[in-house]
């Protein structure tokens, strides 16, 4: 499927698109992705900027988005935002 036929046009899919990366980004930094060596890493610090950054746009687009892009991008930051405050636990856990 593609981008343009979940959303309304192509520059909301494009939107999504950038969302996207940023919550690879944060999820890779999280240690809940591996890197493209099959490697999990921590990050915590690249983890928040992009979560910042998602914070940021979300603030931007108050308003111009459809309540289904407002309520998907209200999920992806506060998913990223509870696996945030789980992330050093789970670093102590994969550690030991």
């Amino acid at each position: 499927m593609f981008m343009t036929e979940i959303f309304s046009d192509e520059d909301t899919a494009k939107l999504f698109q950038l969302v996207h990366m940023f919550q690879r980004s944060a999820l890779l930094h999280m240690g809940l992705l591996p890197d493209q060596e099959g490697n999990m890493m921590f990050n915590l610090g690249e983890a928040k900027a992009a979560i910042d950054l998602l914070r940021m746009i979300q603030g931007k687009t108050k308003g111009n988005l459809s309540d289904h892009e407002e309520r998907m991008l209200k999920g992806i930051v506060s998913e990223l935002q509870l696996q945030f405050l789980k992330a050093p636990s789970r670093r102590r856990e994969m550690e030991s």
